[in-house]
C-alpha cells in the first residue's frame, strides 16, 4: 500500500495521467526479461534461495529511490520507481503462488487464498489511513523509507515460511522439487497451449490485464480532475483504498467461500465483470446525459471500487483454482507464464492502446470505460468456457460401460479368408485363437481348413481342431479320420478325435467306439464315451450311461471326477440323474467338477444343487461362473433359494453379487426389488450389484434412490458421531478401524447411489479417488469436483461426509441436516453393538468386545446382547480349544496377517472372514521351514522368535515378530528363492493359496487393495530406481514421418491380438469381440511420445506392431514388442504415470480405457488373477536383479552379511 500510494501520487507530481501508459510499455519489457531471470534461476536455485533473494529486493529498492529522488528537479526516478513497483507486484504474486501450490492442495488452497487476500487488505488498513497522516509530516518521498522497513520485516516472515517448507518437505508431507532442474521446462509451452482450460486461463488474465489499466486509467484521470492539489489526492487515494481494503477483507472472510458454494467457479467467474459492467455504464451514461461532476466521479469511483473489492477477491479465487486443478508441473509454468510474461507484455499492450486511444483519438475517461465494457463481455465468455473446461479437466471422462458379448460376424470374404488363413498359422496362439471363433459360428466351406489344421506341429491346436471338427464330420470323412487316428501319438488328440470318428460312422459309431472304452489311458476312453453318448443314438447313450454309473459308484475319487468331467463333455440334459449325487458327493473336488459340467448340460432341473454348494466356501467361484454362463436356465431356482435362506446372509449376499454380475433384465428387476431389505448389508450388496449392471432408475427408482442416500447420509454422520465422541479412548484400536472400515462402506455405498442420478462413470473415478487415492492433491481435486456436482442440488448437506476435515467439524456441518442427540461413550458403544446404522456385522462386534476387554469400568455399564452374531464375536476372542489348531485368537491372526505388505490395503474385516483357516507352526532353532527351490503356496508371519532368510553363504534377511516372507508365493506359486532358517525357537502363522485364491475370487475389495500394493511396489522400485537400465534413450523423431498404415485392424485382427495377451486369453469371444470393438487404434511415428512420467492414467495399450521404449529420466528401462501391455499400472491405480512411453520404431497400438478394464475384472476373475500374475512377475523381475545387485555389493567382503530383506 506505501509503496503503491508513493508510486502513483509522486508519478502523477511530475506526469499527467495521460502518461501512465508509458508505465505499462516499460513494465511489459522489464519484467518478461525478469521472468527469464526467474525461470533460470529455477533451475539453478532451490525455492527457498529464490524466495529471499526476492524478498531482499523488496526491502532495498524502495531506499535506493529515495536517495534517487533526492536530487533537485530529478523527475525520472519518480517514473522508475512506477515501473519497479509492477515488477514488485508481479514478483512478490508469483511468489506466493508458488508458495501456496507448494504448501497446500486444491481444497485447503482455496480457503487459505482468502486469509492471504484477506491479510494484505488488513494491512492495507492502517497504511492507507496513515499515508494522509504521515505525508503531512514526511512528504511523499519519505513514504518510501517507510515502506522498506515493512518489507523488511516481511523478509524476516518470508525466512520462517521458507523453513517451513523446507520442514515439510524433509517430513514427506509435500513432494519437493527444488533443484530437480526441471526449472517449469518439462511441459513445452506448445503442449500448454493444447490444453483448452490453460487456454482459457490465460485468455483471462489477457483480458483482465487490458480490464485493469483502462479502469486505472479512467480513474486516475478523473481523480486528476476532480482533485488537482497533489496532498488532496494522495489523502483521497489512502482514504479510498482503506475502505476498499475494509471492504475487500469482509469479502474475502465471509463471503467469498459462499458466493464459491452459491454459484459455482463459473458463477463466481462473471459475478466480478457483470458487476463491474453495471457500474461502468452508469459512468458512461452519466457523462454523456451530463451530470453534475460528483455524481460522474462517484460512479467511476465506484467502477474502480467493485473491481478493487469483488474482482479481485472472488474472481482471483476462481481463477487460483483453476490453476490448482492442472496438473503439479504445470501449475508452476502457467503461473510464470501468466505472471511474468503473459502479464507484463499484455500490460504494455494495453499501455499502447490507451495511448492511441488518447492521442489519436481523444478518447476520454466515457470512452475508455464503454471500450472497457466489451472488454468485460468477453471475458464473462471466456469464463464460461474456463468452467466447462475445469469440469472437462477434473473428470477425465471414461467410456461407457456395460460388456455382455456381441456375435463375430464372418460374412465378408475378407473375415473369412482370415480365419481361413489363421488356421494354418504355424503360431500355435493364433491357430487357436482362429479356431475358437469357428467353434462358435461352424460353416462348410471352412471344413478343408479344419482338416488342414488336424496335422498342425502343435498338439493342442490338434486336439482344438479335432473337436472343431466333430461339428461337421459326415461319411465321407471317415477314412481321413481313420487315417488321422492311426497316425496320431498324444492320447489328447486321439481323444479329441474319437467323437468325431463317431459321428462320421454313423450306425456303426457303437461297435467302433466300444473298442476304445476299454483302453488304459482315461483321456481316451473318455474320447469314446464322449462320441458314444453323442452319436450313438439311444443305443450308444444307454451304453455311455450305463458305463458312467459303474464309475460313479466307485470309492476312487479320481473315478467319480472323470465321471462328472464326461458329463460335461457330453453335455447331454437327460443325464441330469446322473450329475445331481455328483453335485453332493462328499469329495470338493468331484463336486467342483459336477458344478462345471452343470454349465454344459443346460437343465434347469440342475439350478437347485447347484446353487446348494454356495454354502462351500472352497467351490463358490466355480458356482458363480456356472450360474453365469448358465444363467438362461440355471437362475430361475435362485431367487427362491434366497427367499427360503432368512438366516443365510452370506449365501443371500452371494445370490445378489450373482445377480449383479449377470446383468440381465430379470436380474436387475430382481435387484431393485431387493433395494427395499431391512438387512442393511444384503441392502447394500444390492446396490452395488445394481451399479455393475449399468442400472439407469425411472421417476419411481429416483425418487427411491434419493430415499436411500438420505439414510446412508444420515448413517454416515452417526459414525462420525461415534468416531468424535469415542476417539478420545479408542485411538489407533481395533474398535476405532472397525467404524472407519464401516464409514468407508457407506461413503461406497452413497457414490454408487449419487451415480445412478449423476454421470456414473465420473463419480467412479471420484469415488476411487477419494476412497483409495494416497494422492492429497487427487483427493483435494475429486472432492472439488463432487461439489461442483451437487452445489445446485438436494444433496449438497453431505459433502462433509467426504472431506478430511476435522470430525468434529464434520459432524457439526452435518447435524444440520441429518440431526442427532448427544450421548456418552457408554452409549455410543451400546448402539455399536446393537447394530445400530448397520455396523453390527461381526467383525466390528469383536472389535468392540476387545476394545472393552482393557476397559472393565466401561464394559461393567453394558449389557452385551445375546445372538449369534455376538456368539462368533466372542468366539474369535480366544484362541481356539485345544488341540484345534494354535494358541491365536482370530483378532490375533487378522492384526498379524494385517502387518504384511501384500494385506495392507486389504480390510481387517475381510481378513476376519480367512483368519480362522491359517496354520499355526512350531520350529526349533536351527530347523529349516524353507528350502530353495522347493514349490511355494504359503504366506508365513512370524509370531514368536526370528529367522534368517539366506541364499548359499550369503544372508539376505533376518526377520523377527511380524516378519513377513513368501507373500508372493501365496499369489503365484513357484519355487522358493530362498533358504528360511529358525534362528531361535519360532512360530509362524501360515496361510495358503488356496485361501488366498478364494479371497480374490469373493470379495472383490481384497483382489483391489492386492493390486493396489502390487502396484505400488512397482512404482515405488522404478521410483527408487531399483530396476534394471538396459541402456540410454533420447526422443528423436526422424527428419521426415513414416508412411501411415493404409488400412485399419479389422475387428478379428483386433481380437487376435487381445487373444495372445494373458489378462484377455480367458475371455470368450463373445466378450473380446466386444473389447475389440471398444478398443480404439492409435498409431505412433518414431520418437513420438505417447505419455510422459507424470501424466494421469486412464488408459492401457497394446502393442500391436513396433518397438516401444519404457524410460526415465534419459535411461531405457525396457523394450515392448508385439504381444505385451503397457500403462496398466497407473490405470490400476488411477495415479500418474511412473515413466515416460515412446515409440522406438513406428508403431501400432490398441487403446483400452480404465472403465473397460475394471469392468473386465469384475465380472471375470481369471482376468483379475492374470492381472496379479503379471504384477507378481514384474516384481519378482525387479526383486531379483536388486538380489543380484545386492549379491554382488557383497562378494568382495564374504564375512559380512546381507542387510537387505528379500522376499522369498
Amino acid at each position: 500500500m506505501l509503496n503503491w500510494t508513493a508510486a502513483n501520487t509522486l508519478f502523477l507530481q511530475y506526469y499527467d495521467a495521460a502518461q501512465l501508459p508509458i508505465i505499462s510499455i516499460a513494465s511489459a519489457v522489464l519484467i518478461p526479461l525478469s521472468g527469464l531471470v526467474y525461470i533460470k534461476l529455477n533451475r539453478w536455485l532451490p525455492f527457498s534461495r529464490q524466495f529471499l533473494i526476492f524478498a531482499s529486493l523488496f526491502v532495498v529498492m524502495p531506499v535506493v529511490f529515495r536517495f534517487l529522488l533526492a536530487g533537485d528537479g530529478v523527475r525520472w526516478p519518480s517514473l522508475a520507481f512506477a515501473v519497479w513497483y509492477y515488477l514488485d507486484v508481479a514478483f512478490a504474486a508469483l511468489l506466493i503462488d508458488s508458495f501456496v501450490n507448494r504448501m497446500f492442495n486444491l481444497r485447503q488452497a482455496k480457503r487459505v487464498f482468502g486469509p492471504i487476500s484477506t491479510g494484505s487488505d488488513m494491512a492495507g488498513v492502517p497504511a492507507g489511513l496513515l499515508v494522509g497522516v504521515m505525508v503531512g509530516y514526511s512528504g511523499v518521498e519519505n513514504l518510501l523509507l517507510v515502506a522498506a522497513g515493512v518489507s523488511a520485516i516481511v523478509l524476516g516472515l518470508f525466512y520462517y515460511a521458507t523453513h517451513a517448507y523446507k520442514a515439510r518437505v524433509e517430513s514427506g508431507d509435500v513432494q519437493g522439487t527444488d533443484g530437480d532442474g526441471d526449472g517449469g521446462a518439462a511441459v513445452s509451452i506448445k503442449a500448454l497451449l493444447r490444453n483448452p482450460l490453460v487456454l482459457c486461463i490465460l485468455g483471462i488474465e489477457a483480458f483482465s490485464e487490458f480490464n485493469l489499466e483502462f479502469v486505472n486509467n479512467a480513474f486516475y484521470s478523473q481523480t486528476e480532475q476532480y482533485l488537482s492539489n497533489p496532498e488532496a489526492m494522495a489523502a483521497f487515494l489512502g482514504t479510498f483504498f482503506a475502505i476498499a481494503s475494509v471492504v475487500s477483507s469482509v469479502v474475502q472472510m465471509l463471503a467469498s467461500s459462499r458466493l464459491m458454494r452459491i454459484f459455482g467457479i463459473g458463477g463466481c467467474l462473471v459475478l466480478g465483470p457483470s458487476l463491474l459492467v453495471l457500474m461502468l455504464l452508469a459512468f458512461v451514461a452519466s457523462t454523456w446525459i451530463g451530470l453534475a461532476p460528483a455524481f460522474v466521479f462517484s460512479c467511476m469511483a465506484g467502477a474502480k471500487f467493485v473491481q478493487y473489492t469483488i474482482m479481485i477477491n472472488v474472481n482471483d479465487v476462481a481463477q487460483f483454482t483453476l490453476v490448482r486443478s492442472l496438473p503439479p508441473i504445470v501449475q508452476d509454468r502457467v503461473l510464470a507464464l501468466s505472471g511474468t510474461v503473459l502479464s507484463p507484455v499484455l500490460g504494455g499492450l494495453s499501455g499502447l492502446s490507451l495511448l492511441g486511444l488518447i492521442h489519436w483519438f481523444g478518447a476520454q475517461a466515457a470512452d475508455i470505460a464503454a471500450v472497457t465494457t466489451g472488454i468485460l463481455v468477453i471475458i464473462i465468455i471466456i469464463a464460461r468456457r474456463a468452467a466447462q473446461a475445469y469440469s472437462t479437466n477434473l473428470k477425465q471422462m471414461l467410456s461407457e460401460r456395460a460388456i455382455s458379448g456381441v456375435e463375430l460376424p464372418l460374412n465378408d470374404a475378407g473375415t473369412a479368408q482370415m480365419l481361413v488363413n489363421m488356421l494354418s498359422d504355424p503360431d500355435p496362439l493364433t491357430a487357436m485363437c482362429g479356431l475358437d471363433l469357428l467353434d462358435r459360428q461352424p460353416r462348410e466351406e471352412f471344413k478343408p481348413a479344419l482338416a488342414a489344421a488336424l496335422r498342425h506341429a502343435e498338439a493342442g491346436v490338434r486336439a482344438r481342431a479335432a473337436t472343431a471338427f466333430q461339428q461337421q464330420a459326415g461319411p465321407a470323412d471317415l477314412d481321413a479320420l481313420q487315417q488321422a487316428l492311426q497316425q496320431e501319438s498324444d492320447p489328447v488328440v486321439v481323444a479329441a478325435l474319437l467323437p468325431s470318428l463317431a459321428r462320421a460312422a454313423g450306425s456303426d459309431c457303437v461297435i467302433l467306439m466300444q473298442g476304445y472304452l476299454a483302453q488304459a489311458d482315461a483321456r481316451v476312453a473318455q474320447g469314446a464315451l464322449v462320441g458314444l453318448a453323442r452319436h450313438g443314438g439311444a443305443e450308444g447313450l444307454d451304453n455311455a450311461g450305463r458305463n458312467l454309473e459303474q464309475l460313479m459308484s466307485s470309492a476312487d475319487t479320481a473315478k467319480r471326477a472323470f465321471v462328472a468331467e464326461t458329463l460335461g463333455k457330453i453335455g447331454a440334459s437327460s443325464l441330469d440323474g446322473l450329475i445331481v449325487p455328483l453335485l453332493k458327493d462328499e469329495d470338493l473336488e468331484v463336486r467342483r467338477k459336477a458344478i462345471e459340467a452343470a454349465r454344459f448340460l443346460r437343465n434347469p432341473l440342475l439350478g437347485a444343487p447347484v446353487v446348494e454348494n454356495l454354502g462351500q466356501p472352497e467351490l463358490r467361484p466355480t458356482v458363480v461362473e456356472t450360474l453365469i454362463e448358465g444363467s438362461e436356465v440355471l437362475l430361475p431356482p435362485v431367487d427362491e433359494l434366497y427367499e427360503q435362506s432368512r438366516n443365510k446372509l452370506e449365501l443371500r449376499a452371494m445370490i445378489l453379487h450373482i445377480y449383479g454380475r449377470v446383468k440381465t433384465a430379470e436380474g436387475i428387476r430382481l435387484l431393485e426389488k431387493r433395494l427395499m431389505e431391512t438387512e442393511q448389508e444384503l441392502q447394500q450388496e444390492a446396490i452395488m450389484a445394481l451399479a455393475r449392471s449399468n442400472y439407469r432408475p425411472g421417476d419411481a427408482g429416483r425418487r427411491m434412490i434419493d430415499g436411500l442416500i438420505n439414510r446412508y447420509s444420515a448413517c454416515a454422520t452417526w459414525l462420525l458421531r461415534c468416531l468424535m465422541e469415542i476417539e478420545p479412548l479408542a485411538d489407533q484400536t481395533l474398535l476405532q478401524r472397525a467404524l472407519l472400515r464401516e464409514l468407508h462402506k457407506k461413503q461406497d455405498v452413497l457414490f454408487t447411489l449419487l451415480g445412478f442420478l449423476h454421470p456414473a462413470d465420473v463419480m467412479r473415478h471420484i469415488r476411487f479417488a477419494c476412497l483409495y487415492s494416497k494422492s492429497e492433491d487427487k483427493v483435494a481435486a475429486a472432492i472439488e469436483l463432487l461439489e461442483s456436482m451437487l452445489q445446485r442440488g438436494c444433496h449438497a448437506p453431505l459433502l462433509p461426509i467426504f472431506e478430511g476435515a476435522s470430525l468434529d467439524r464434520r459432524v457439526t456441518a452435518l447435524e444440520k441436516t441429518y440431526p442427532g442427540r448427544a450421548a456418552g461413550v457408554v452409549q455410543r458403544l451400546r448402539e455399536v453393538l446393537a447394530g445400530e446404522c448397520g455396523s453390527g456385522n461381526r467383525w466390528v462386534a469383536a472389535a468392540t468386545l476387545d476394545f472393552l476387554r482393557t476397559r472393565a469400568e466401561l464394559a461393567q455399564q453394558i449389557e452385551i446382547p445375546g445372538n449369534e452374531q455376538m456368539s462368533t464375536a466372542r468366539a474369535w476372542m480366544h484362541p481356539p480349544a485345544e488341540g484345534a489348531g494354535g494358541r491365536m485368537s482370530v483378532i490375533q491372526r487378522v492384526t498379524a496377517l494385517k502387518r504384511t505388505a501384500i494385506f495392507a490395503d486389504v480390510p481387517e474385516e475381510v481378513l476376519s472372514e480367512f483368519a480362522p483357516e491359517a496354520i499355526e507352526r512350531s520350529f526349533s532353532a536351527g530347523a529349516d521351514i524353507i528350502r530353495e527351490g522347493e514349490i511355494g503356496s504359503t504366506l508365513s508371519v512370524v509370531v514368536a522368535g526370528k529367522v534368517r532368510i539366506h541364499s548359499w553363504q550369503l544372508t539376505l534377511a533376518e526377520l523377527g515378530e511380524g516378519g513377513v516372507f513368501g507373500e508372493l508365493s501365496a499369489l503365484s506359486p513357484e519355487p522358493r528363492s530362498a533358504n528360511v532358517n529358525a534362528v531361535e525357537e519360532t512360530r509362524i502363522l501360515e496361510l495358503s493359496a488356496a485361501a488366498v485364491e478364494r479371497m480374490i475370487a469373493t470379495r472383490g475389495e481384497a483382489a483391489e487393495g492386492i493390486i493396489r500394493v502390487l502396484c505400488q511396489r512397482i512404482q515405488t522400485s522404478i521410483t527408487e530406481k531399483t530396476y534394471h537400465e538396459t541402456g540410454s534413450f533420447r526422443v528423436q523423431p526422424p527428419a521426415t514421418p513414416s508412411a501411415r498404415p493404409t488400412r485399419m485392424l479389422l475387428e478379428l485382427e483386433k481380437v487376435v491380438w487381445l487373444k495372445k495377451v494373458e489378462i484377455f486369453h480367458t475371455l470368450s469371444d463373445t466378450i473380446l469381440l466386444h473389447l475389440a470393438r471398444l478398443a480404439t487404434e492409435q498409431w505412433l511415428d518414431k520418437g513420438d511420445t505417447l505419455f510422459e512420467k507424470g501424466d494421469m492414467g486412464t488408459a492401457m495399450y497394446v502393442i500391436v506392431e513396433g518397438e516401444i521404449a519404457v524410460h526415465d529420466d534419459g535411461k531405457l528401462i525396457a523394450t515392448l514388442r508385439p504381444g505385451e501391455i503397457l500403462g496398466e499400472l497407473a490405470l490400476l491405480t488411477s495415479e500418474v504415470r511412473s515413466s515416460s512411453i515412446s515409440a522406438k520404431t513406428p508403431a501400432r497400438l490398441l487403446k483400452i480405457t480404465q472403465s473397460v478394464v475394471q469392468e473386465l475384472m469384475w465380472d471375470h476373475y481369471h482376468m483379475t488373477r492374470g492381472m496379479i500374475r503379471i504384477l507378481v512377475t514384474r516384481l519378482r523381475t525387479m526383486m531379483t536383479i536388486q538380489k543380484m545387485d545386492d549379491s554382488s555389493d557383497s562378494l568382495p567382503d564374504a564375512g559380512e552379511p546381507g542387510q537387505q530383506g528379500k522376499t522369498t
